[in-house]
């Protein structure tokens, strides 16, 4: 096997690991080893936040996919800059990284944005 096909195995690997496709981020792991030491010094803020009554709402809809469907829609308001990281220590804590500054005038828009998008899909 030559040595390009190992290194794009092993990429492939890394991001397999790394990847939480559920949600469309980043799992803990790889934003820990992988994304945090990368975006760190440019990182302008972090938004840490816990989804509420998750596993009423799996029975409700009695299957993971639907409230893993929310969850990826919500995120998906989120900018190319910004990076999330999900199930940050259980499988309802997240994280989300803002390397750029949000609107000066009302810092909490974008917080707010996502919350109304997970709530509302």
């Amino acid at each position: 096997m030559c040595i390009d096909l190992r290194i794009a195995k092993l990429e492939e690997m890394n991001h397999r690991l790394a990847w939480n496709d559920k949600f469309g981020c980043y799992n803990r792991q790889g934003f820990e080893y992988m994304k945090w030491p990368e975006i760190a010094a440019e990182t302008h803020f972090l938004i840490f936040f816990d989804l509420n009554h998750l596993h009423q709402l799996n029975e409700q809809y009695e299957s993971y996919a639907p409230v893993d469907a929310m969850i990826k829609q919500g995120l998906s308001i989120l900018r190319s800059t910004d990076y999330v990281c999900g199930q940050l220590n259980s499988g309802d804590e997240f994280v989300i990284a803002l390397k750029d500054r949000p609107d000066r005038k009302d810092p909490q828009a974008r917080p707010d944005r996502l919350v109304r998008a997970c709530r509302d899909p």
